[in-house]
């Protein structure tokens, strides 16, 4: 394996000896692109057996070993064609670094088509993987102290903040600022961790793939804190899981004023019966007056 090309933030890699794998996994050397190194993993992995090239961009380390920072990066894994005419195989990638929250993979293509001299993506035992992302870094960081007047502290480690900023994206923060009286410089948080916090400080650049089963928690931390930002996140992330069911979607959007996706679910009610149905759930009698008028409203319409 060997760098074969590093302009900016693109790189390509040439991986030799691919016939091991699914024996061997290959990672590229470490790279640096800001404060961050960085890995490349390949690997064979079986999905409904059926063998997957899977690729990963790797965080390997840094240079503070703190959780008072966040990464957003985004951009591209590609497989790229070696022989032949016709395209590479492409997948984006968006992801949220922080942490332990340290990597993201995809099956980029099926291992049939990859091992298919005919394809193109083979030659001579060797695969090349191009990455091509940017990424903004957030740092809290003491070595940002002269430009803060406000720091504070979770899970024993310093967030160097402003008072101005913390306000702008939280109720609370700005609630508690506002009192002339508060002239503190130091507070301890022990109702969140370091990435909620991060969650409150930097919106998220998209529906983060992190949130998985525990939307209901940043759901929490919205409304605690009173971050519009994270309720917008929350109330995309809810409209596009399909996972979710249509009276625990209701549920939330009762609770939070979310009127895009109560919208969403009231159309999703396709006949008389499917409304007449929920008075059979006992969500349905602890929501609002103004949300069971809105969803009866529904069935006057298909009547």
């Amino acid at each position: 394996m060997n760098t074969i090309v590093c302009n900016g933030n693109k790189l390509k890699w040439k991986f030799d000896n691919i016939k091991n794998l699914g024996e061997d996994d290959f990672s590229s050397d470490k790279f640096t692109i800001g404060p961050v190194d960085w890995v490349i993993d390949i690997s064979s992995e079986t999905t409904n057996n059926v063998k997957f090239l899977t690729v990963r961009l790797r965080y390997d380390s840094m240079n503070k070993d703190q959780k008072n920072w966040i990464c957003d990066a985004k951009g591209k894994l590609k497989l790229l064609k070696q022989v032949g005419a016709g395209k590479h195989e492409v997948n984006g990638l968006e992801i949220r670094y922080h942490g332990v929250r340290n990597n993201w993979g995809s099956d980029i293509l099926e291992m049939a088509k990859v091992w298919e001299r005919s394809s193109g993506f083979m030659k001579e035992d060797s695969l090349v993987i191009e990455i091509d992302f940017s990424f903004k870094y957030h740092d809290f960081s003491k070595s940002i102290e002269n430009l803060t007047d406000i720091r504070i502290n979770v899970e024993d480690t310093d967030f160097y903040l402003n008072k101005g900023v913390l306000s702008s994206k939280s109720e609370y923060f700005y609630k508690l600022f506002a009192d002339s009286k508060y002239t503190e410089t130091f507070k301890i948080l022990e109702d969140i961790d370091a990435f909620d916090l991060c969650c409150i400080l930097v919106p998220f650049t998209s529906v983060d793939p992190f949130f998985g089963d525990c939307y209901d928690t940043y759901i929490e931390i919205a409304k605690t804190y009173g971050v519009l930002s994270l309720h917008d996140t929350c109330e995309k992330y809810l409209i596009s899981n399909q996972k979710i069911g249509i009276m625990e979607k209701i549920k939330y959007a009762d609770e939070n004023d979310y009127e895009k996706l109560l919208e969403k679910c009231i159309k999703m009610f396709k006949s008389p019966v499917e409304i007449k149905n929920l008075h059979t759930d006992i969500r349905f009698e602890k929501l609002k007056d103004v949300t069971k008028w809105k969803i009866m409203n529904r069935l006057l319409d298909m009547l």
